[in-house]
């Protein structure tokens, strides 16, 4: 409409729903695969009515004789057999009733079964695809029944159109009927402020948002099962995934230790060798390294430079060096504080 044409925002609803409306076809027709002809079930109800009035006929005529016409006289039995009874009006064997039949199957029902089984005889994942399936099936027959009120409505804005220029064509030019004229022209204004509520609730309810609940709504409807295996088949997925970032996260974070360490060890390695403030034999940061620590910075800077990079490796993998490292942080602030 040409309204809708001018706001940017309306427009490329509109073309996103004439994009998904192509996409309409490839999906009924996916969806005639499972659901059968409406036709042929409402023959098939037409028929089971018609059996079930002929029933009802036929128990009609045996059991409601009318009165001027006597039946028979029957003595009662002293013991009934199994399928007989009293009658009302003679002592007369009614015919055992036929057992009751099953339900029959509904469509959503037969779509629901057709579904677990799939899914008990598919690979994993298969409710999730039956799901996504059925989303897309809903949201297409929402989206054509969007379609159809954007189109009514369309129609309607032309006819109400019209019908306005009619109106100012027929102005009057005198007092005479001034008064009908104006009721009718406040009556065609109360109809366009309706009609443009009503265009603009048909245009949100084309949304992809709308439509994205309106068929999550449906699918939990008509097949509760599968949408609760499908939930639970997208829980475990994402908690494997979330446990896969986890470990991936720590492993990230080890090796980053481990890097730390290996940096830290470096630089005490490099203030040894270069007799820093502070890393003499007499030094009071010296002092407060550890031991075996101190073997390790002596035994690394002892090396030719072109080990050194392998050796430095092997420190910051080895889990002992940033224990030591907190060994060593943790005496030099003990020795801060005593002094």
């Amino acid at each position: 409409m040409p309204s809708a044409w001018a706001d940017p925002a309306q427009r490329a609803t509109i073309l996103e729903f004439r994009q998904a409306t192509r996409e309409r076809d490839q999906v009924r027709a996916a969806l005639r695969a499972e659901i059968p002809d409406p036709a042929a079930v409402v023959a098939d109800r037409v028929a089971q009515a018609e059996r079930l009035a002929v029933i009802r006929a036929e128990r009609l005529a045996t059991y409601d004789r009318p009165a001027e016409q006597p039946a028979p006289a029957v003595e009662a039995p002293a013991q009934l057999p199994e399928g007989a009874g009293l009658h009302r009006r003679n002592f007369g064997t009614i015919p055992k009733a036929p057992a009751p039949q099953e339900p029959k199957e509904t469509a959503a029902q037969r779509a629901e079964r057709q579904a677990l089984e799939m899914i008990a005889a598919g690979p994993a994942g298969t409710a999730e695809k039956l799901y996504d399936k059925a989303l897309s099936q809903f949201a297409a027959l929402r989206l054509e029944k969007g379609q159809a009120t954007l189109e009514a409505l369309e129609q309607e804005r032309k006819a109400l159109t019209q019908a306005r220029q009619a109106h100012e064509a027929t102005k009057p030019w005198t007092p005479i009927g001034r008064g009908k004229w104006d009721a009718a022209g406040v009556a065609l204004e109360q109809s366009g402020r309706d009609l443009s509520k009503r265009e603009t609730a048909a245009a949100k309810a084309i949304e992809p948002k709308t439509i994205q609940a309106a068929a999550e709504a449906a699918a939990v409807k008509a097949i509760p099962r599968v949408v609760e295996l499908a939930t639970a088949e997208r829980q475990a997925r994402e908690a494997r995934e979330a446990e896969q970032e986890r470990k991936k996260n720590e492993a990230l974070a080890a090796a980053k230790e481990k890097d730390a360490a290996g940096r830290e060890f470096k630089v005490m390695a490099f203030n040894r060798e270069k007799g820093a403030f502070g890393y003499g034999d007499k030094g009071s940061k010296w002092k407060a390294v550890p031991a075996e620590l101190k073997e390790k910075i002596e035994a690394y800077n002892r090396l030719p430079e072109e080990k050194r990079e392998r050796e430095l490796a092997s420190i910051g993998r080895d889990p002992e060096t940033p224990k030591l490292l907190k060994k060593y942080r943790e005496q030099s602030r003990n020795q801060g504080m005593e002094r």
